[in-house]
């Protein structure tokens, strides 16, 4: 693997300390109903021994059906309705072109009756429209989505990933930008890690592309040009001169990190020290920043499992907020 050179230590980054009180992100009426949405995707429980055993609980994403769900019940069913409402809602923004009532049962894995029963008041307030046969979006819908938008808090959005993260890690978590005229990654948010033995960071500090987890993750969304022009230009031994063996390895784990949605540094930018981060991208697939964790190289390699998927969740968590759902290409989204 390719060594850069380092620069000089300037302090200790794993540490033991007491454990601090927990990091629970601002509140406030306006602010809070905000990051409703996002929050709402993370209400499972986490049991710290999911991620222990490394069968760490996904965090469910627009769309998705969700382990073990059981068909929905009648219209009154409280929380689990509402749950299903919410699930209509994102199912229909992803298919602009619309879904009959056999698909969104398909959907939901519910019967036909209860799905019915759900769509109808949804109808009646313009929330959706149905037209031969198709249910869409409706105008109060597109009215509350212009709403939400307008109120939108970003910082405080991604406080709330941060603070969900770390309630379910305890590790370090950063929320990384993309500095293209550094060439680097910059923290520029950091919850610090609960846990006795602790990995230490600061915001506002840069951190390299080559040998970091956060900088792996936007390198490899960073565009081709861009990219090549970058290793072209670094200072490493062995060289990372386009045609080299090291260039072809660097370029290879790069392709992985785009296909698996995460990258990993373990000990490569600090001996000791593992990281696991994921991309933030905008609508056109261009990488903006990362969200990662970072704690002792053996905690985390002994945890990568779950560490994984919780940190890939948050990046597409991250993604869908601030930038918004991408249209897969070659089908529109006629609402």
């Amino acid at each position: 693997m390719v060594t850069p050179q380092r620069p000089r230590a300037t302090s200790r980054r794993i540490a033991r300390a007491p454990a601090p009180a927990a990091v629970v992100p601002p509140t406030g009426s306006a602010r809070g109903a905000t990051a409703t949405a996002v929050a709402a995707q993370w209400s499972t429980p986490w049991d710290p021994r999911d991620l222990q055993s490394g069968s760490g609980r996904r965090v469910a994403l627009p769309g998705a059906k969700p382990p073990g769900a059981r068909p929905v019940g009648g219209a009154a069913d409280g929380p689990r309705s509402l749950a299903r409402v919410l699930q209509i809602l994102e199912l229909l923004s992803a298919h602009g072109e619309g879904r009959s009532l056999a698909q969104l049962c398909a959907d939901l894995q519910a019967p036909r009756s209860s799905t019915h029963a759900l769509l109808q008041p949804l109808v009646s307030r313009g929330m959706l429209s149905r037209r031969e046969g198709l249910y869409r979006l409706g105008p109060a819908a597109f009215a509350l989505a212009s709403g939400i938008l307008g109120a939108r808090d970003e910082p405080y959005l991604v406080q709330s990933v941060l603070g969900m993260l770390s309630e379910r890690t305890a590790l370090s978590i950063m929320y990384s930008e993309f500095d293209r005229g550094q060439q680097a990654v910059v923290h520029r948010q950091v919850v610090q890690s609960r846990r006795s033995i602790r990995y230490i960071t600061a915001p506002g500090v840069p951190r390299p592309l080559l040998t970091t987890a956060a900088g792996r993750a936007v390198l490899a969304h960073a565009g081709a040009a861009w990219t090549a022009g970058f290793l072209d230009r670094a200072r490493t031994r062995p060289s990372l001169r386009a045609g080299s063996a090291a260039r072809r390895e660097f370029e290879a784990m790069l392709e992985q990190v785009r296909r698996q949605g995460f990258a990993t540094s373990l000990g490569e930018f600090d001996p000791g020290v593992g990281a696991v981060a994921a991309p933030i991208v905008d609508a056109a697939g261009t990488a903006v920043g990362s969200i990662g964790v970072a704690g002792p190289v053996s905690e985390i390699r002994g945890e990568l499992e779950a560490l994984t998927r919780l940190v890939r969740d948050a990046g597409r968590q991250l993604t869908h907020a601030l930038a918004g759902p991408r249209a897969p290409a070659g089908r529109s989204r006629r609402a």
